[in-house]
This record gives C-alpha cells, sequence and structure tokens, in this order.
C-alpha cells in the first residue's frame, strides 16, 4: 500500500498535479386604444413673500402655469404697506437658467403692475413638473411656483407632418395613453383622444357623433379635456366610440351607438360618457374595432359587444350586442385583448393566442380564410408570446425572444415581411426584428416596433407620412425611424392610432443607479442619485430621499446632491441568501421628481467549508451575478500548485478564484486573484471540470475547451503548451454530453455513448491499452465505443458507469482503485466486481472511488489511509466494493474530493467521511472520520446538489436551492 498524503508530488505521478358594415364605418376603419406609463406628476403653488418694507409683491401668470416653450405673460404687482398699488417702481424679473424674460425688467403701472414675457426655452420639459420664477422691486421680493404646460407626445401623419414632431404643448400632465381615429369619409372624418398621468381624457378633431364627449356635435380642433371624467386608467375606441376604463374597474363609453358599440343596451348615440352595461368593476384591460369592443376582466375572462356580422364579438352568432356578453371559450386565463377592424384577439397566460371573426384575409392566421365565431389557435403561436399588436386586417405578435410575427393582409406590406400584394394565412417572421424588440404598435395599416435600445422601427402603408420618417413612401419591411433630437421613445400605441404616429416620449431629470446596476444580497453598496434641470445641468443643493426594498437600510435615508448634482447613500439589503441574478428596486425622490433603478442582486447559493475557508460550512462569498450550478476546487499540493477554484453560473458563465502559476484562472494572465471574476471569453457553458492546474469547460453546442497547465497534453490541443485563455479541445466541437477530469488525465462522455480520452497515462488512465504515452489530443478508450452514460476520473484511474448499470474501471489500480479485486494496473477498462448492474452513478477521490446504486445505497474501494472509504476504519485498502458505514440507503448523489467523500440523502442532508486536516467535512472540526457523519449545514437553507468537486479538492463545495 503506497501512502498518499499528496499527490502529483513524487516522480512517479509526472509533472501533474491534482488537484382587427357599414353605416359610415369603412372596411378598412380601426380604431383602438393604447396603454402608456409615464412618471408621477407636479403639483404648483405660489405665494408672495413679504419683505422689511411693509409692503408686498406678487407673481403670476395666466392659471399660474407657464408654456415648455413660448411666450406666456408673468405679472408682478407692488402694494404698499397699507395695500395701495405702488406706480413706478422698477421691477426685474428672473427664472431657471436657459430660460428668459423679455422685458427682462419693467415699471409699474397705475395698478402696481409690471409685466412680461416669459419663455421656457424647454420644449420637451415635463408636462405638469414646476419652475419657480422670481421678481424683486427694491426691498420686496416674490418667488412663485409655475405649472409647466407642455406634451410628451410625438405625431406624425394625418392632421401633422411627415416627420416626427413634438404635438401641441397643451397638457398639463404627461400623455400616457393616445389613440387616433379613423380618416377614409367626410361621415367619419379623424378625431383624438390622449389620456393624461393625472386621470383626465382629452380630445380634439370631429365630433359628429359625440365623440369628443364634451356634450355637443360640434368639431373642435383645439385639444380639451372630457367633462366629468376623472381616474381613468385606459383608454380605446371602436371607430367614432371611444371607451374609458376607471381605477376602480368600470367601464364608460359615449359616441357611435348605431350596432350597440356602448354597450348600455340601446342604439342611441350619447354625447357624454355612461357606464357600459354590467362592467362597473372588474376589468382590467379595454380594446374596441371597427364597431365591437371588449373587456378583459380580472378573473382572466373577456366579455364583448357591438357590431357582430362576421363572428367578431366571439359568442358564436353573427348577431350585434347591445350589452356585454361572455367570449365563448374564454372563461380564464386571459392576459391580452386586442381588435383589428372586424378581427379580435386573445392572448393566454401559456403564451399561445386566439383569434376569431373575419377572416377573409387570413386575419386569423389559423392557415384559412374561413370566418371563425369563436375563438381558434392561432397557427404557430401555441407558447411563447407577449403581446398582440392590431392594424385594420394585419396582426402582429411580439415573441419571448424579442422577435415579430405576422399575418394577414398584407396589400402594402402591412405585414411587414417584405411582401406586397399578398395575404399571410399563417404567421411568418419579420426581417429586421428577428431580436431585440421590447413593444409593439400598430395603426390601421402600419406597424411600429420600439427596440431595447430605444430605437424606433416602422413598416407598411406611409400614404400620410404615419410612418413618421419624412416621407409618404409605402414600406413592406421594417425601417429605422428617426426621433426628435435628444428624446427617447417610451412606449408606443398598443393597437389603433390610425393614419397618426403617436409615440409618447419620457425624459426624467432624476436617476438612481448602484455601481454597474448591481446590489450584494448584504453589505453595503453605494448608491447615487443624479439631478439635473430641465436643460440638462446639475441641480446642487437640493435634497433626495432614498427607498428600497422592504427590510434594507440605508445609511441615510436622505442626502444633499453636491456641485455634480449628485447625491449618495449606502444601501444594505439584508437578505444574504436572495437569488443571484434576482432584481429589487432602488428608488429616489427630489421634491416632485421620482425615480427608480432595477439591480441585479449579487448573492451565492454556494457554501463551502475547508481549504480557504473554515471547518464549519458557511456561504460564499456574495459576488456572484446568477446562481451558481456547479462548482469544482483543484491543487493545493505543492507551492507550485496553489489552491484555486471555478463556479458555473446559471448564466453559463464560469468563474475562477485563487492561485494562478500556469493560467489555470483563465484570465489570460499568469497572477493569483483572491477574488471571483469571470474566465474569460466563456457563455453557454453547461459543465466544467478541473485536472489539478487545468480548468475544462462543456459548452451547450457540444464543444469543449480547455485552458491552463498542459505539460502533459491535458488540454488536448495537440500541444504541451500552456493557455492562459480558453482553447478547443482538438476533434470535439460538437457531441460531448460530460467531462470528467483526474490528476492529469480528461475523459469526454459522447452522445453515442463512447468515451474519448486524453493528457497524462502514467499508469494506463487514458485506458486506450498503453502506459507512459501521453495524448496530445483525444483517443478513443478501448471498448466504450457506446452504452456509456456517465465518466469519472480519480487520480490516475478512469470510470464508466455503462447504460446496463455496470461499471468498468481501468488505469491506476497499485491500492484497489480499479476494485476489480486487484492491485494490477489496467490500461484498458475492466468490470468493476461486486456491483452487478445496479450502478447509477459514480464518484472518485484521489486512489479510491465509489459507488451509488439503484437502491440508494453506496459502497467504495481503494485506499483508505485516514478513513476515506468511510468504511469505519482507516489504514486499509479494499481492490473490490465495501459498504460505506450507515449509507444502505436513501442516498440520490454522491461526490468526492481529495480524500474526502460526500453524500446527499433524500431527506436533504449530507454525510461525509474521510480527510479532514482542513475542515473539508464540514463538521465544524478538522478531526478526520472513518465513517460518515452530518455535515452541518446553514440553517433555513435547502441542499439543491452536491458539486461535482474534483479528485484533488480539499474543499466541500454544496450548491444550495435558491430562495
Amino acid at each position: 500500500m503506497a501512502a498518499h498524503d499528496e499527490v502529483g508530488s513524487g516522480s512517479d505521478r509526472g509533472a501533474s498535479g491534482f488537484a382587427g358594415d357599414g353605416s359610415g364605418v369603412g372596411r378598412r376603419t380601426v380604431l383602438a386604444g393604447a396603454a402608456w406609463a409615464v412618471p408621477v406628476v407636479s403639483m404648483m403653488a405660489v405665494s408672495p413673500a413679504f419683505a422689511a418694507s411693509g409692503g408686498s409683491l406678487s407673481l403670476s401668470s395666466p392659471g399660474m402655469r407657464v408654456q415648455a416653450s413660448g411666450a406666456v405673460t408673468v405679472t408682478a404687482v407692488k402694494k404698499g404697506p397699507t395695500g395701495q398699488p405702488v406706480a413706478g417702481a422698477p421691477v426685474s424679473f428672473s427664472g431657471p437658467a436657459g430660460s428668459s424674460f423679455s422685458p427682462a425688467s419693467a415699471t409699474t403701472d397705475g395698478g402696481g403692475s409690471a409685466g412680461s414675457q416669459f419663455d421656457l426655452k424647454t420644449p420637451w420639459a415635463k408636462p405638469g413638473s414646476t419652475v419657480t420664477l422670481s421678481a424683486i422691486s427694491g426691498a420686496d421680493n416674490a418667488a412663485g411656483s409655475f405649472s409647466v404646460i407642455g406634451s410628451n407626445l410625438a405625431v406624425a401623419g394625418m392632421a401633422y407632418s411627415v416627420a416626427l414632431a413634438q404635438s401641441e404643448a397643451v397638457f398639463p400632465s404627461p400623455v400616457v395613453n393616445c389613440l387616433a381615429s379613423s380618416a377614409d369619409s367626410k361621415t367619419n372624418p379623424w378625431w383624438f383622444m390622449v389620456l393624461l398621468e393625472d386621470g383626465t381624457v382629452w380630445t380634439r378633431g370631429a365630433n359628429i357623433d359625440g365623440q369628443l364627449g364634451d356634450g355637443t356635435t360640434k368639431d373642435r380642433l383645439q385639444w380639451g379635456p372630457v367633462p366629468g371624467i376623472s381616474g381613468v386608467k385606459q383608454i380605446a375606441a371602436s371607430a367614432a366610440t371611444p371607451y374609458v376604463l376607471l381605477a376602480d374597474g368600470s367601464v364608460k363609453a359615449w359616441g357611435y351607438n348605431a350596432h350597440g358599440e356602448l354597450g348600455d343596451g340601446t342604439t342611441t348615440t350619447r354625447l357624454t360618457p355612461d357606464f357600459v352595461s354590467g362592467l362597473t368593476s372588474g376589468v382590467t384591460q379595454i380594446a374596441g374595432g371597427a364597431g365591437h369592443a371588449f373587456a378583459l376582466m380580472s378573473d382572466g375572462s373577456v366579455r364583448a359587444w357591438g357590431y357582430n356580422t362576421t363572428g367578431q364579438v366571439g359568442d358564436g352568432s353573427a348577431t350585434s350586442r347591445l350589452t356585454p356578453v361572455q367570449v365563448v371559450g374564454l372563461t380564464s386565463g386571459v392576459t391580452q385583448v386586442a381588435a383589428s377592424g372586424f378581427s379580435s384577439y386573445a392572448l393566454l397566460s401559456d403564451g399561445s393566442v386566439r383569434a376569431w371573426g373575419y377572416n377573409n384575409d387570413g386575419e386569423l392566421g389559423d392557415g384559412t380564410q374561413t370566418e371563425r365565431r369563436t375563438p381558434v389557435q392561432v397557427s404557430g403561436l401555441t407558447a411563447g408570446v407577449t403581446q398582440i399588436a392590431t392594424q385594420a386586417f394585419t396582426a402582429h405578435a411580439l415573441m419571448s425572444d424579442g422577435s415579430v410575427k405576422g399575418w394577414g393582409y398584407s396589400g402594402k406590406g402591412e405585414v411587414g415581411d417584405g411582401s406586397t400584394a399578398t395575404l399571410r394565412l399563417t404567421p411568418v417572421a419579420l426581417p429586421g426584428l428577428t431580436s431585440g424588440v421590447k413593444q409593439l404598435g400598430g395603426g390601421v395599416s402600419n406597424g411600429f416596433a420600439l427596440m431595447t435600445d430605444g430605437s424606433l422601427k416602422a413598416w407598411g402603408v406611409n400614404d400620410q407620412g404615419q410612418l413618421g420618417d419624412g416621407t409618404t413612401t409605402d414600406q413592406p419591411t421594417p425601417i429605422d425611424i428617426t426621433l426628435p433630437a435628444g428624446q427617447v421613445v417610451k412606449q408606443l400605441a398598443r393597437c389603433g392610432t390610425y393614419k397618426t404616429a403617436m409615440l409618447m416620449l419620457a425624459e426624467n431629470p432624476l436617476t438612481v443607479s448602484t455601481p454597474k446596476l448591481q446590489v450584494a444580497a448584504a453589505g453595503a453598496v453605494a448608491v447615487t442619485a443624479v439631478l439635473k434641470d430641465l436643460s440638462g445641468r446639475p441641480v446642487q443643493g437640493a435634497s433626495v430621499s432614498f427607498s428600497g426594498p422592504a427590510g434594507s437600510s440605508f445609511s441615510s435615508v436622505s442626502a444633499t446632491t453636491d456641485a455634480s448634482g449628485a447625491a449618495s447613500t449606502q444601501l444594505d439589503l439584508k437578505t444574504p441568501w436572495a437569488k443571484p441574478g434576482s432584481s429589487v428596486t432602488v428608488g429616489a425622490k427630489s421634491s416632485t421628481r421620482s425615480a427608480s433603478a432595477v439591480a441585479t442582486v449579487l448573492g451565492s447559493n454556494l457554501v463551502a467549508a475547508g481549504q480557504a475557508y473554515s471547518s464549519s460550512v458557511a456561504q460564499s462569498e456574495l459576488v456572484f451575478p446568477s446562481p451558481v450550478v456547479d462548482a469544482t476546487s483543484g491543487g493545493a499540493d505543492s507551492q507550485a500548485n496553489p489552491s484555486w477554484s471555478l463556479v458555473l453560473l446559471e448564466d453559463g458563465t464560469v468563474w475562477s478564484k485563487g492561485g494562478n502559476p500556469v493560467g489555470q484562472l483563465g484570465d489570460g494572465s499568469t497572477t493569483d486573484r483572491p477574488t471571483w471574476a469571470p474566465v474569460a471569453g466563456l457563455s453557454g457553458v453547461t459543465q466544467i471540470a478541473d485536472a489539478s492546474r487545468s480548468g475544462f469547460a462543456l459548452l451547450s453546442d457540444g464543444s469543449v475547451k480547455a485552458w491552463g497547465y498542459n505539460g502533459n497534453g491535458e488540454l488536448g490541443d495537440g500541444t504541451q503548451n500552456d493557455r492562459y485563455t480558453p482553447v478547443q479541445v482538438t476533434g470535439l466541437t460538437s457531441g460531448v454530453t460530460q467531462l470528467a477530469a483526474g490528476a492529469g488525465q480528461v475523459y469526454a462522455l459522447l452522445s453515442d455513448g463512447s468515451v474519448r480520452a486524453w493528457g497524462y497515462n502514467s499508469e494506463g488512465q487514458l485506458g486506450n491499452g498503453t502506459v507512459l504515452q501521453d495524448s496530445y489530443v483525444p483517443v478513443q478508450v478501448s471498448g466504450l465505443t457506446s452504452g456509456v452514460t456517465q465518466v469519472a476520473a480519480g487520480g490516475f484511474t478512469g470510470y464508466a458507469v455503462m447504460k446496463d448499470g455496470s461499471l468498468r474501471a481501468w488505469g491506476y489500480n497499485r491500492d484497489g482503485e480499479v476494485g476489480d479485486g486487484t492491485t494490477t494496473n489496467r490500461p484498458t477498462p475492466v468490470q468493476v466486481s461486486g456491483l452487478g448492474s445496479a450502478v447509477t452513478q459514480v464518484a472518485a477521490q484521489s486512489f479510491n472511488a465509489f459507488a451509488l446504486l439503484a437502491d440508494g445505497s453506496v459502497h467504495g474501494w481503494g485506499y483508505s489511509g485516514s478513513g476515506e472509504l468511510g468504511s469505519g476504519s482507516a489504514g486499509v485498502a479494499p481492490t473490490s466494493p465495501v459498504q460505506v458505514v450507515g449509507l444502505t440507503s436513501g442516498v440520490t448523489q454522491i461526490a468526492a474530493g481529495f480524500q474526502s467523500g460526500y453524500a446527499l440523502l433524500s431527506d436533504g442532508s449530507v454525510k461525509a467521511w474521510g480527510r479532514n486536516v482542513q475542515g473539508q467535512i464540514g463538521d465544524g472540526t478538522t478531526t478526520d472520520r472513518p465513517s460518515p457523519v452530518a455535515v452541518r449545514l446553514p440553517a433555513g437553507q435547502t441542499v439543491k446538489r452536491l458539486a461535482t468537486t474534483s479528485c484533488g479538492s480539499r474543499t466541500a463545495l454544496i450548491v444550495m436551492k435558491t430562495n
């Protein structure tokens, strides 16, 4: 029996170590609404300031409002101590940086008034935000808070120009939703509606059917609020019939009602809003087509009413409905409803799409042109859809991978796949929109895509310039659209802006962030808010308050901005076991401005004990941006072979830390690094392994990469050159399903069940029938050309679990590592004795191995100088398998390190045995354990799996379930 305190330190070990009719509704007429979201409304206030003279000075404007851009009269009024007007007094005016007064100073008249024209000169200032204006007259001064009137809406097309530009700057609150009606005949001319963040609804345009909601049928070109409406959460329309969803879940409607569009049980036109019958609560979303409408209920069911000649209501009939009825089959599970001209759509919680109604142009996407009076499945959209957007006779689906599919009528490129004069009866992909799409929008015959990078694309009919590209040329495929300078798109109209592009733009002068938008699960991290004025200049001296998740704390909940506009604090999330890669929201508020940022949690679901850690199992460093799925640790048998570790994250990246004399950290250097960092150039990794001082990664395409020490050909690239970054293993560009590595040899299990080996071969551990002939490229392991389900590696011994449940072993056998009852080295695989056909997993230490059997028991064989076999004694070396004490059933996984073994039991507990000089058993001691003992796991946490580790590891690594 040989002594094996250290592996790779003797000359006999070589240089390696371990380690969408009639009556005014045209065939191609559609109107629907959109739901957008914008920042919080600011309120205004003003008060005169009284001076020591005993007089007063006040400052005002009409309605205490100012335009975001353009002149507004600001008036200062000076009075004496008894309240009498003061004439002939000079008054000077001032405002925010970049604004102007004309004149900057004026003299009071007989009424004590002095006026000036104020221009804020910030056309995109947030509607509803406030600015402070000041006036001084002698010893008297005044300051007033004025509310900004503006617009965050960009428009192009019908009633506007062919290039995107800001709409009328008349809104006292940000626009959060907008729509435009049809304009295809004199009896159904254009009109517009917007929803403001303050819950009011504004309209303008044609009003023949009372659609402006102001109690008249008189057209109005100027924007104005719909009387009596507040607390609105969403708007929609069906041609000349508007709908509003209120905060209490009720729905109101007004306007055209020839076919029951109002859903009030009549066909009487209404000039002011009234409730839709039966929809007084519980509605979460509304949508409108060319005469029919829908309500999505909180229970996931759908109600419909209105025009129904082609089954678009979805109740199985072609009878128009004057009050809401249940859509057949949609009693639950619906997350979005949408409507095109005479067709209807529902997105379900499973990501599938249903459609019904008019189908002459393939609008339903079911591969036919057959009208459907109840919902049917859209072909190919059985999962993965996140949003539906509609045109008049065309529909689109946004997929979870950011791609877009379209179907239906494509006479002038409406589908966007390059086709014209074509019908698409089933969904097709849109070129240029195969990924990166965040949201879809649609007009009557055109579509929009908002990309994740903030850019905008559009396609389809452009006769009114509704694409916003500065032309009136139709576009059959998506093109880039230029936005107003310095602006970004917040959201698009979800459906139906007819022949006008209407985009909500957003700009927030307050931002909040953390370094790299990350935050540790526990421990302090800097949070910084930056405040700028409407011209983008830093604001100094402003108070900023911070907010975070429940249970978290800030070192200071408020701070004052410095000269750069920044205010900082320290956040402690106080949730050490938070899931790595999960998200938390950090907020900041300054006066009426608020901001939030979503930060990724850096944490760890890996626990460790032993070398580089303590003898008690504890959570590893909180540094990972994704959950750990596996880990391995190697080295530490000499100063030249120091401890180092690898972890594989759920996001497919590999991280390393520790000793790095031969580039095993894979960061392009040979500098040791005590902190975790990603291995350069690796992504899509599904498994990791280490061979003492070499790292290996199995990629999702079945290829293998390696890095680090290569003195014995461990990297399999045909050389003996060390590699400081990952390189391709020769011949293994696909088809690999599993890796295992020993003290210098590596095994790859292929999809056909065969095994390849390469690297160090001092003892026949490559299994190809040779000894002392290292291989710098993978070779076939003799006899293992099929049928293998798992491979494992000991120090200088290889193992293979066969499909029939038997176990093969080969290589070094001086202490019975092969388990064939002898101590004879085996250069080709032989049967491990006594295990029959019940093996489900094999794991190996340096000079021994363990088999997990189908009955949940564990057996071991080989060297046991310090109780490594867990058989209850030390100083033995059984050459065939023996029972590990106490592990006769209930084991679900095994793992092994340098001279220690681990077993995960069905009750979630872990037991360990063997060498414990570094505390790698995890029982809080450094006492060797010849029989399994309980590993002391962190309270309240649950084991997911044992890490793979390696036969050179002196560290217990356990992957925990994430919270």
